[in-house]
């Protein structure tokens, strides 16, 4: 609950930046952004972290501080770990592995800092973002100790939606490419099945790479 209070503080505040440049014109035309990064999902819960890799677009105007971009990401399989009460008695252990998947995401962010300043080679920003599951995670298989039990508990693979706030850095080599990084928090929406264990849960992220920009014609 804490965790959910914390994204929905953070979409606040960026909001409220946005209305102190309310008069710049969000969806006119900009800068288009493209960009390459990987990082890691630290899941939570007994899931291993798992490392991800995706592709950025988006459009930076460069003349307020709003910009926004898209993510396509895949995330490699990882695997988990978990106890569940057991039939006909005592606890067991399962042990299994959870396919990669992949998802797109739309993020909406503000710099802390004046972007239009060329003196500003460092710009810190907050972001909100929001994702969906284009193919899900699968099941590759698992094992349960004692093998003779049978666990109360079972994995769930969904976990399709999801939305996160975090910051990031982009610091500009010159005026087309800059090192582009980003940090989180992702809550994941589960279903309504607390019984079973997510293979898909709440986690923090990390990513960083590279980011280009092409310049609008004038």
């Amino acid at each position: 609950m804490k965790r959910t209070s914390f994204i929905a503080a953070m979409a606040l505040l960026c909001l409220g930046a946005n209305a102190q440049y309310k008069k710049a014109t969000f969806f006119q035309r900009g800068h288009k952004t493209y960009g390459f990064t990987a990082g890691m999902k630290m899941f939570n819960d007994g899931v291993k972290p798992a490392a991800n890799i995706n592709f950025t677009y988006g459009n930076d105007k460069g003349r307020n501080r709003i910009f926004h971009w898209w993510d396509l990401d895949y995330t490699m399989a990882s695997k988990y770990s978990y106890t569940s009460a057991a039939s006909p008695s005592g606890t067991a252990t399962v042990d299994g592995k959870a396919g990669g998947f992949l998802s797109i995401g739309y993020n909406w962010a503000v710099y802390l800092l004046d972007n239009k300043k060329e003196e500003n080679k460092v710009l810190p920003f907050l972001k909100i973002g929001f994702t969906g599951i284009i193919s899900g995670r699968k099941y590759l298989g698992e094992t349960v100790t004692p093998v003779n039990l049978s666990p109360s508990k079972v994995t769930e693979f969904s976990g399709n939606l999801g939305m996160d706030a975090g910051a990031g850095l982009l610091y500009k080599i010159n005026e087309q490419i800059g090192f582009f990084g980003n940090a989180g928090y992702r809550a994941v929406y589960t279903g309504d099945n607390h019984n079973n264990y997510p293979a898909m849960s709440n986690h923090p992220y990390v990513n960083a790479g590279i980011r280009v920009l092409i310049k609008a014609e004038e």
